[in-house]
């Protein structure tokens, strides 16, 4: 190889010269790989931040003018306006993937070089549920002889993980049935058609029945807790609704707290049923409407606004004088203020509910027996005077039954749907499945695992009580 000292100096100059210009290029592919690589940065960063840029918006056009107005507060300082912050947003919402499937180019497609390595590209979310296959497992008991002691040896299998009692169907096929009928309101015919397209098992109807009869008696423990939680609160709702048995006509009367819902079915409408479930260890408040099956009870009452207005717009749709509106606004001018009204002191609670009544009073007793469209409001007014304002003593109690009137809106669509039940086997069934997944749907569980470990439970042995 040639030593620099056997060059020119013409050719030495020539060298540096060649050797500058490359130097040159090899600088400009650097300054362009360094670019890319920036960019290449930029967007790994805005893809992981759900593909959304976050430089600063462009400045706006020449031909936007400017808000000229300091004042305006709907307007940023470059006379952009203000975007009105959204309370939700309705982008896809990305869940957790459970699989992942990549997709990579193994070869060049133009020039069928093998490629590795690489970045993420894009992204995309399917949603997707398995095939759904039915299970059918036969437990075999094997007996083995012991040829030592010459006994013969069966293990004892615990079977209460699988099913209750003597039944062939497991606890999560019982639940799912359960949850049908009562959640879903799905008639037999349609359980039985989901069970067959779903799993392919085929259920009679009678023997959908047996299987819902079974979850209920199941349940009946938990379902007596209930009416024991009601009886114990600090308030309950009551209401009722119609409902056919065999073709004849029915009631279903609704007990509500915050955390439980409570159904009975009674072919009576009388005071009998709601004094029977609450007995007389219940001393709180009970909400209802102005029904008088609700008459008998003599503890602090609270009748429902909604109603009582409700009947109020009634009156003023059918009735649009000048007198009728003028006292259905102090009417409703009474409760407004009701409503507003708090206070630390229990004393000054119960003084301002007396002066309330007062109020409705004076409001109602010159219309009474007037000839007057606002003479049977009055008259209701007075009757029910002193169970108009419990909720401003109790500052806890709502003044409206409308945890009653949810509790009892899925049991009217279930009639409407099925027109009912055809035993009071099936009515008691309804009942007591009613209560049970209302109340978990109302403490927010998870309806099919409660049923699951309530079935469960069933089956596990009481411990014995202590002496």
């Amino acid at each position: 190889m040639e030593t620099l000292s056997s060059f020119s100096k013409e050719e030495l100059i020539a060298l540096i010269l060649q050797l500058r210009s490359i130097i040159e290029e090899q600088a400009e592919a650097l300054k362009a790989a360094q670019k890319e690589i920036a960019d290449l940065k930029e967007e790994i960063a805005r893809l992981k931040n759900g593909g959304q840029d976050k430089k600063p918006p462009p400045p706006p056009p020449h031909w936007v003018k400017p808000n000229t107005n300091p004042s305006s507060s709907a307007s940023t300082e470059d006379g952009q306006k203000k975007r009105k912050k959204r309370v939700q947003n309705f982008t896809w919402k990305r869940r957790e993937p459970t699989k992942t499937v990549p997709h990579v180019c193994e070869v060049c497609p133009d020039c069928g070089r093998g490629l590795s390595g690489g970045w993420e590209y894009s992204r995309r979310q399917i949603i997707e549920i398995p095939p759904i296959e039915m299970e059918v497992v036969d437990h075999v008991v094997m007996a083995r002889h012991c040829g030592v002691c010459g006994k013969d040896c069966v293990p004892k299998v615990d079977y209460t993980q699988e099913s209750v009692g003597g039944c062939h169907y497991g606890h999560h096929l019982l639940s799912l049935i359960a949850y049908l009928r009562s959640v879903c309101r799905l008639p037999k015919q349609s359980i039985q058609q989901v069970l067959e397209v779903l799993l392919g098992l085929h259920l009679g109807l009678g023997e959908i029945s047996q299987l819902l009869h079974r979850v209920a008696a199941v349940g009946e423990a938990e379902y007596e807790a209930l009416r024991e939680e009601v009886v114990g609160s600090a308030y309950v709702h009551a209401d009722e609704t119609g409902w056919r048995e065999s073709g004849q006509n029915g009631y279903i009367w609704s007990f509500s707290t915050s955390e439980v819902r409570y159904f009975v079915y009674d072919k009576s409408r009388g005071h009998g049923v709601p004094e029977g479930v609450l007995g007389e260890e219940f001393a709180g408040v009970l909400v209802s409407d102005f029904y008088g099956g609700y008459n008998y009870y003599l503890g602090p009452h609270q009748r429902c606004w909604v109603h009582l207005l409700r009947d109020v717009a009634d009156l003023k749709q059918k009735y649009p004088t000048p007198g009728v509106l003028l006292w259905a606004e102090k009417l409703r001018d009474i409760y407004d203020g009701a409503k507003a009204f708090s206070s630390e002191c229990p004393k000054a609670r119960c003084a301002a509910r007396l002066g309330f009544q007062a109020d409705v009073l004076e409001l109602a007793l010159p219309y009474v027996n007037a000839g007057l469209p606002q003479s049977v409001l009055a008259s209701r007014l007075i009757q029910f005077e002193a169970e108009l304002f419990t909720f401003v003593e109790y500052p806890l109690v709502p003044s409206e039954n409308n945890a009653a009137e949810r509790s009892v809106r899925p049991r009217v669509i279930a009639r409407k749907i099925s027109g009912g039940t055809r035993s009071a086997q099936g009515s008691a069934t309804m009942a007591v499945l009613s209560s049970l997944f209302e109340t978990w749907r109302l403490r927010g569980v998870n309806c099919l695992e409660a049923c699951r470990k309530m079935l469960i439970a069933s089956q596990q042995p009481k411990a014995a009580p202590a002496s």
